[in-house]
């Protein structure tokens, strides 16, 4: 500091103050958001003579680190993504969570022959007894999550209809088998559009069976849990 500054800063009435600059608002922060990625996605063609390669890089790194989860899949396979501005991430949660009940109206009704003898098997192996309605709520929502479940290469958080993998402002889900592109643009598609939620199945006691019905499609089923068969 030369002679001039230090006695301008030793002869200033404010004090140090005016030479500090500034001084900002301070604002607390109560809490703490841990919003990055938590792992890595490698996508490649499939070539064959690189499955022992794979196999072996990936015992190395669960030796490596013992907590980590790596999932290998081979085979038709499809990624897709969404991206997320960082001040629309509870926006995007909500339309996620919307998509994901929109998807699994739709499963549901794709597949609701094997829905009710999902019903049955479940009713069968549980003793349900006619007029038990707290089991029976508890049987329709089982049936519809093992129907809805996807395949088990896939981990839960990459699935259709799941929140996805968290990445850098992204959602990220993967979907395999032969209708992988299909089911993933469904999806997309789901995430696009408001398009509102179809009628649940209802399920309920008739005729001492188990009866489930769709309204939107008009569609019913006595369940017989003597051997799951639909009538």
């Amino acid at each position: 500091m030369d002679r001039r500054a230090r006695k301008a800063f030793e002869d200033e009435p404010k004090g140090p103050s005016k030479f500090a600059g500034r001084r900002a608002e301070h604002r607390t922060q109560d809490t703490l958001r841990w919003r990055v990625p938590v792992g890595l996605q490698w996508v490649e063609w499939h070539d064959g003579t690189w499955d022992d390669t794979w196999k072996e890089r990936l015992t190395l790194l669960q030796e490596t680190c013992p907590g980590i989860k790596a999932h290998h899949i081979v085979g038709d396979a499809c990624v897709g993504r969404l991206q997320v501005r960082a001040h629309e991430e509870a926006e995007m949660q909500d339309l996620i969570t919307a998509a994901g009940e929109k998807w699994e109206d739709r499963t549901a009704v794709r597949n609701k022959t094997a829905l009710a003898r999902k019903i049955g098997d479940l009713a069968a192996k549980w003793k349900l007894v006619p007029g038990d309605n707290t089991r029976l709520g508890q049987t329709m929502a089982t049936a519809v999550d093992e129907l809805t479940e996807r395949s088990n290469e896939v981990q839960e958080e990459a699935r259709i209809g799941s929140r996805g993998l968290w990445g850098s402002r992204e959602r990220r889900w993967v979907v395999v088998g032969s209708r992988a592109r299909e089911e993933m643009e469904e999806w997309m598609q789901h995430l696009a559009t408001d398009a509102r939620r179809m009628s649940p199945f209802q399920l309920q006691w008739a005729h001492q069976h188990p009866v489930l019905s769709h309204s939107d499609t008009g569609w019913s089923a006595e369940i017989s849990y003597d051997g799951a068969e639909v009538r």
